[in-house]
């Protein structure tokens, strides 16, 4: 799942639907703690985990690469 604020995720909002994206492919997955959050400063990164992810303590950031169009 995409971030709610990615402008992939906000195109598929707007268009009320799903779609392929041909071209692209997930180039790496990473673990990113709630303390490497904290650690940034960032306070609107920060504000925006949610309860759950706290108390997980970790979220994925999927890594998307290539060249290719929204269909």
């Amino acid at each position: 799942m995409l971030s709610k604020d990615s402008e992939l995720s906000k195109t598929a909002y707007r268009l009320k639907r799903r779609f392929e994206l041909p071209g692209f492919y997930v180039s790496d997955i990473c673990a990113w703690t709630y303390q490497d959050t904290v650690a940034t400063g960032k306070l609107d990164f920060i504000n925006k985990w949610e309860a759950k992810a706290k108390k997980q303590g970790y979220i994925y950031v999927v890594q998307i690469a290539g060249i290719g169009i929204i269909e």
